[in-house]
């Protein structure tokens, strides 16, 4: 019977053994019910790595990586899930094929005809000669022009079509490449420059088009398909990742040009972004080979402000960031055309944090902007860092006046503290007054995942429970995505199966901390408290509470009988006060 590709996944983590694939890497040793290991994924002299057969996770209590038995092999063998489902499938003797597969296929198969034909075009076919005069202008040379397989798309389509006329014009209609229109296909690529768009496996996916005169739009990708999406994928990747694992750093450029001007000058450890903003996907990609990233955006407006949209979500992956000062007048290609590697090395100095960059560019509006910097350094998560930056704006405040350093410095923690406990970026929690925001926030995360670890742990709690707790409730947003996909099985019968197929890789890395910590079995009574704590802080947060709300909640912390029976009768009466 044919199985979908959901099925093949389910089969497949089912039928490995997480304790055999990763000991096909790394030396493990029983530990009880459970095994250990050192970690592979930082320097670890004493086993931090905890491996659960029973739960089919894994995780690292020294430097946080986890997941399933996808996770590790994609993070050990720096693949992406599909590979790492095909190796694993390998492992374990199960043919890696699915219903639909073979549309899957057609559509690779298509793409690559595509490019192979557009390449020949350009190189070899009179209608192609324009276009390769103008990126011969543009400083490329042949090699470079083979190696990312540019090509041109002719406005006659009599012959792409019969070499594609053995393919469904269903397929064809899918591929992303062509539109329908009165019957008939039309390549939406016509009269343009193509660039092969690859997936980080080195297949092409998808294309870029850019235009030979100055009509609008001057760059278009063919469309999102299943294997397609411009928020995952990195143009360039699949030729710079070895790169830049090696560097440990990657450039960010904006778009096709850009990049291949700096990959032909030798910086090869970069990529580029396909007309859309850097995304969390993108961001999550990079994380596996690098710590540090730079980014090389045009200095025009849209640009910059695309650098400044980038940061809070490189802060919450984890990276490192610098803002790569281009002068006026020049982006990443026409830059490296004039100065060269010589001089775009020389200004890769220069560059500055993000942090830094915000700051300046927020400076720049006047009294105004004050707000906005105070708001940057809110969303810094790491206290020595908010600290310098911090200090760097009293600097830059005071103006060189010593004495007011101190006093703006003053000034900026308190506001910091008030915006981080809740003002605006994070959510208010009532702490005592010894207790530091940060405190109180940590102490409203440990709360919210020992209630997710409850219902992970015991799904007999997750009905009752989700039909009382909303996920709005929970305020961070990790914590909260998890608890969404946990509620959404409530109705099927929940499967940590089902669940895991389920989530991104970072939920992934957070289920298996949390199902994995040595703790006490969570009982009915840590549930009631979990919720009845959530709420409270919930109804804080938003203003919504009363001294009689308060009353209820309080004398609910010291009900005797604490059971889901009782606290969704509690819940009622709140929301009818309420």
């Amino acid at each position: 019977m044919p199985r979908s590709l959901q099925d093949l996944i389910a089969e497949i983590r089912d039928s490995a053994s997480i304790v055999d694939v990763i000991s096909y890497y790394i030396p493990v040793k029983r530990a009880g019910r459970s095994y250990k290991a050192l970690c592979p994924f930082h320097p670890d002299r004493n086993p931090s790595l905890m491996i659960s057969e029973e739960k089919g996770l894994w995780h690292c209590f020294g430097c946080g990586a986890g997941g399933d038995v996808f996770s590790f092999v994609m993070k050990m063998e720096n693949v992406d899930f599909m590979e790492a489902a095909k190796l694993v499938a390998e492992r374990v003797g199960i043919p890696f094929k699915w219903e639909g597969r073979g549309r899957w296929d057609n559509i690779l198969e298509i793409c690559e005809t595509c490019a192979k034909y557009f390449h020949n075009v350009l190189l070899s076919k009179p209608e192609g000669e324009k276009a390769l005069h103008y990126l011969q202008g543009r400083g490329m040379n042949m090699e470079t022009i083979k190696q990312f397989m540019l090509g041109f798309a002719p406005p006659d389509l009599k012959e792409l079509l019969n070499l594609l006329k053995d393919y469904p014009n269903e397929d064809l209609e899918n591929c992303g490449i062509f539109s329908k229109r009165e019957g008939r296909l039309h390549l939406i690529l016509s009269g343009r420059i193509t660039f092969p768009i690859f997936s980080p496996n080195g297949k092409v996916i998808a294309f870029g088009g850019r235009v030979l005169d100055d009509s609008t739009p001057k760059y278009i990708n063919s469309w999102e398909t299943a294997l397609f999406r411009k928020g995952r994928i990195l143009y360039g990747f699949h030729l710079a990742k070895k790169d830049i694992m090696e560097a440990k750093k990657a450039f960010i450029v904006e778009g096709y040009m850009d990049l291949i001007a700096l990959y032909s000058a030798g910086i090869k450890n970069t990529v580029a972004t396909l007309g859309t903003a850097l995304t969390d996907e993108h961001l999550r990609l990079l994380k596996r080979y690098c710590e540090e990233i730079y980014l090389a955006f045009d200095p025009d407006s849209p640009g910059m402000n695309a650098t400044l949209r980038a940061s809070p979500l490189i802060e919450e992956a984890g990276l490192r960031a610098k803002v790569i000062l281009i002068p006026e007048g020049y982006d990443p290609d026409t830059f490296i055309r004039k100065k060269g590697k010589k001089g775009f090395e020389e200004i890769v100095e220069k560059a500055v944090d993000i942090s830094d960059f915000q700051l300046k560019k927020a400076l720049e509006k006047g009294d105004e902007g004050r707000q906005e910097a105070i708001d940057i350094i809110s969303n810094i998560s790491d206290p020595g860092k908010r600290n310098e930056v911090s200090k760097k704006l009293a600097e830059e405040l005071a103006k060189g006046d010593p004495e007011m350093v101190r006093e703006y410095l003053n000034w900026i923690t308190l506001e910091v503290r008030k915006r981080r406990a809740g003002d605006r970026t994070k959510v208010r929690v009532t702490a005592t007054p010894s207790m530091r925001p940060e405190e109180a926030l940590g102490k409203m995360e440990k709360v919210e995942k020992e209630f997710v670890r409850s219902l992970l742990l015991e799904p007999s709690f997750i009905k009752p429970v989700t039909e009382i707790i909303k996920e709005e409730l929970l305020s961070n947003s990790l914590l909260r995505s998890i608890y969404s996909k946990i509620k959404s099985l409530a109705g099927e019968g929940f499967s940590r199966g089902a669940l895991l197929d389920m989530l991104e890789e970072e939920e992934k890395k957070k289920v298996s901390e949390i199902e994995l910590e040595e703790l006490p079995p969570p009982t009915e009574q840590v549930v009631y408290d979990c919720a009845l704590k959530i709420l409270e802080i919930y109804l804080k947060r938003v203003g919504q509470i009363n001294r009689e709300a308060l009353k209820l909640i309080n004398e609910g912390k010291l009900a005797r009988k604490k059971s889901i029976v009782s606290l969704r009768s509690l819940f009622k009466t709140l929301q009818n006060l309420l």
